[in-house]
């Protein structure tokens, strides 16, 4: 397969509640044939509308739905939740599909995840840093990570545990 059958590959990365799910379904609205990709495991459901007319695919395993893709642009949403998030970018990019991935690069105590940083550091791929505001009452510097706020067991808990910060408001979360 020669360099230019191969699709291109972008990853939006930053906290939660940074924006990335908008950057995503903005990316996906320009597309002529969109599919969104969620991981099961993201009960909570999308909290931006998807655009009109976009394919939305909920499943546990994003090579397996890259073995059958429809045809046009994947955009992946929440990819961290991915186990196989670089094996299945990889398989859709191989076979001239554009990818595009929405994704947290940290965890809540700063520890890169995994596959992200595996992703993020392909020759190919296109990194987009975005930032929201820090929750902190009273700051609103921009947030580069994700405070867990709550107690919850394991290194990801879906659901309303977190919340943006910036590096001077960064603590350690609740035990």
């Amino acid at each position: 397969m020669s360099v230019d059958a191969r699709g291109k590959l972008v990853v939006y990365v930053g906290p939660m509640f940074a924006g990335k799910t908008t950057a995503l379904f903005r990316d996906a609205a320009a597309a002529p044939r969109a599919c969104i990709v969620r991981p099961a495991r993201d009960t909570r459901g999308p909290r931006v509308a998807p655009p009109p007319g976009a394919e939305v695919r909920v499943c546990d395993s994003l090579a397996a739905f890259a073995a059958d893709a429809p045809p046009g642009a994947v955009f992946v949403d929440e990819g961290f939740l991915f186990d196989d998030l670089v094996a299945g970018a990889d398989a859709l990019v191989a076979r001239g599909v554009d990818v595009t991935v929405a994704t947290i690069q940290y965890d809540f105590q700063k520890r890169w995840f995994e596959n992200v940083r595996e992703l993020a550091a392909r020759p190919a791929a296109r990194v987009v840093v975005v930032a929201g505001a820090c929750a902190t009452p009273g700051c609103g510097a921009p947030s580069v990570y994700t405070r867990r706020t709550a107690p919850a067991a394991g290194r990801v808990a879906v659901g309303d545990f977190y919340a943006p910060a910036c590096a001077r408001c960064w603590r350690a979360p609740p035990e």
